[in-house]
């Protein structure tokens, strides 16, 4: 941490680079100026930025020297310092200075509260351990933070489970549980509650209960929180059910007819609904029925590509 043995060092470097080029520069040129590819006075030239060079090495590799000796001699005064205030305990005036000494040797050494993995590094050899040094993490057990509209604020409770995906482990599910909901909407940067947006939202913790190495922290996640839940039903895509000119809900399904597949509108009853699925039931439905995702763009009879099956 000696400021002056660290430039002493980075000055070192910095000669050295540019003896290197001066070096390979004058070179070039005496044999450049054998074949008359260069003047006598560029090879003049090239020869004093090269001596000049080697000389500021030269007072570069002696500071570096004389402030290694110095630094050496800055810890035997501070060891000679400490050993005095020791054999002066008994003093209270030298016990003061003696108890400052030993924590100045215990911040030395900086120790992490909690287990985990570093994550970031702030702290900088040869500088003060002030502020931020590092951020230490809990890899094994993740957290998730989302935050829950007003409106379903009164369904979401500790305990439930939650459906969780993320963009890099695409359709992959991974189970999770709802650990705590605010029981306080957002805050604004001083504490107060955030009356800027007609939106209220009230922030909610979800553990992940099962460690995965896919997954990482910082990473975005998509949370299906189930709140209710039915067994042995039929669910489409959202956008999959529409509604006729008679009000009814509908879906359409592809049919076979003389080896094409065209749509065919179905009358369907709708059930529990998410933001992805929608329950449906209804005559003409069973295992494997293909459904065309975007009923609002589709029609009886069109021409169509296979769509979602049912499950």
């Amino acid at each position: 941490m000696n400021t002056e043995l660290l430039n002493a060092e980075n000055s070192l470097k910095s000669a050295e680079n540019d003896l290197t080029t001066k070096k390979n520069t004058y070179e070039n040129n005496v044999e450049s100026y054998k074949f008359g590819a260069v003047s006598k006075q560029e090879l003049d030239q090239s020869e004093a930025g090269y001596k000049l060079a080697q000389n500021t090495y030269n007072k570069a590799a002696a500071s570096l020297e004389a402030a290694k000796i110095k630094a050496a001699q800055d810890v035997k005064t501070a060891e000679a310092n400490y050993n005095s205030a020791l054999a002066d305990y008994n003093n209270d005036s030298q016990k003061i200075a003696l108890d400052k000494l030993e924590k100045n040797l215990a911040d030395a050494t900086i120790k992490a509260p909690i287990s985990g993995v570093v994550t970031a590094v702030y702290a900088e050899a040869g500088s003060p351990g002030n502020g931020l040094l590092f951020v230490v993490e809990d890899a094994e057990k993740l957290t998730i933070t989302t935050y829950v509209k007003e409106y379903d604020a009164d369904k979401v409770k500790p305990g439930q489970m939650v459906n969780i995906k993320t963009d890099a482990t695409e359709d992959e599910l991974f189970a999770g549980q709802v650990v705590r909901i605010s029981p306080a909407s957002t805050k604004t940067a001083n504490g107060t509650t955030d009356t800027s947006n007609t939106t209220v939202e009230f922030e909610t913790e979800v553990d992940i209960l099962e460690p995965d190495d896919q997954l990482k922290i910082g990473m975005n996640a998509r949370l299906n929180i189930i709140i209710e839940k039915k067994a042995d039903v039929y669910s489409v895509p959202y956008d999959a059910v529409s509604v006729n000119n008679q009000g009814q809900s509908i879906v359409y399904i592809l049919t076979g007819e003389n080896g094409r597949q065209r749509m065919e509108e179905t009358v369907v009853e709708v059930g529990m609904m998410t933001d992805y699925y929608t329950e449906i039931s209804g005559e003409g439905l069973a295992d494997g029925v293909l459904v065309v995702n975007n009923a609002a763009s589709a029609g009886t009879g069109d021409k169509a590509r296979p769509g979602a099956a049912m499950k």
